[in-house]
């Protein structure tokens, strides 16, 4: 899924979390820009338990390959401080489109599961940033206007469910994901489908949306 109709922008007290690139907002950081505080954020503690193409990016070469590797293959979101426009982290939202059933409510729409992944970066750790962008992620979805206009005419998208692995090792991950309403849904690895390391057993959970 590349970027994104799917959703361009949501904000919280402290942050701003935004889809990249977006040509109409002028406030996101160009690529130069961006790559340079990639490099700030792919440290060694944050890529640890990542796939081998996340780690060891020391130059802006690198830091622009794997940004538009990212673009490519997800919906591609970028975390800012609200009052510095300091970029702190990003988000990857992988969508699973499911078939649309008869009678459903919105017959229009586009029903999707995402798949969630994100990193921040190792200096704001401990400051409750994490939490902050993923309880926003969650009010977007819990919302009527998650129902939002796609790029297919007179088409919506509504998500479901968000689904989020996590090594069963990473307590303070698996916090954040329970503190923000997320429960455990398997521990069964998934593989590296979702850009995540299957070497260690991975603890998946979901957050569900009623209709």
């Amino acid at each position: 899924m590349k970027n994104s109709a799917l959703l361009r922008q949501f904000e919280t007290p402290r942050l701003v979390i935004s889809a990249w690139p977006d040509s109409a907002n002028h406030q996101v950081p160009n690529m130069a820009e961006l790559a340079g505080m990639t490099l700030d954020i792919l440290t060694p503690n944050v890529t640890r338990a990542l796939p081998p193409g996340w780690q060891n990016i020391h130059n802006l070469e690198g830091a622009k390959i794997w940004l538009e590797a990212r673009v490519e293959e997800c919906s591609f979101l970028v975390v800012s401080k609200r009052e510095t426009s300091q970029v702190i982290g990003f988000i990857f939202l992988h969508e699973e489109r499911h078939q649309e059933q008869q009678g459903q409510e919105l017959p229009n729409a586009r029903v999707v599961t995402l798949h969630l992944g994100y990193l921040l970066a190792e200096s704001q750790w401990g400051q409750g940033f994490a939490c902050e962008m993923i309880k926003g992620l969650v009010a977007w979805a819990r919302s009527p206007l998650n129902s939002v206009r796609s790029s297919v005419k007179d088409s919506l998208t509504h998500v479901c469910k968000i689904v989020a692995g996590v090594e069963s090792s990473n307590l303070a991950s698996i916090a954040v994901l329970v503190n923000t309403g997320f429960s455990l849904c398997s521990q069964l690895s998934e593989g590296s489908a979702k850009g995540v390391d299957d070497t260690d057993q991975q603890a998946f959970y979901h957050i569900v949306f009623q209709d």
